[in-house]
């Protein structure tokens, strides 16, 4: 009789995996807004404002067990990635805030609420910090490879 043994799945593994349904997860859920969208489907705010906490509660706790399951290596990289590359990504930001004309923001998004052009900004400086982030974390792990 065969014995079929069961592989250990490592801590890294499903630290992996976790990032990797969050990731999944976030695309769905844009995918599902974009649809809604192109559709011309009005989620209504109550809806969205109770998702958005829910996810934020759950995403938090995933963030705990992905932080507990990692390496001390692992751990440094993403403080370093995320003040370094986080800083330098929202400075690159602000400058090009800087030098935004607001004329062409307007041609681009066309004429928008104050709230509209607030979350405008909070995107692009997410976002820049996600970049900065992305490119330290990965310099980061490329010099300690050697």
């Amino acid at each position: 009789m065969e014995k079929i043994e069961a592989r250990k799945v490592s801590r890294e593994e499903i630290a992996q995996r976790i990032l990797v349904g969050c990731g999944v997860f976030g695309a769905l859920v844009g995918a599902g807004g974009a649809l809604a969208n192109r559709m011309e489907i009005q989620i209504p705010m109550p809806v969205v404002a109770v998702g958005t906490v829910v996810t934020m509660i759950v995403m938090a706790g995933v963030t705990l067990i992905y932080w507990r399951m990692i390496d001390e290596a692992a751990r440094e990289a993403h403080k370093f990635a995320w003040f370094w590359g986080g800083m330098a990504g929202a400075a690159v930001a602000l400058m090009i805030g800087a030098v935004t004309d607001s004329a062409w923001l307007t041609a681009m998004y066309g004429d928008l609420k104050p709230a509209g052009w607030l979350i405008l900004g909070m995107a692009g400086l997410l976002i820049a910090q996600a970049i900065g982030y992305a490119l330290a974390w990965a310099g980061w792990w490329l010099v300690r490879q050697r």
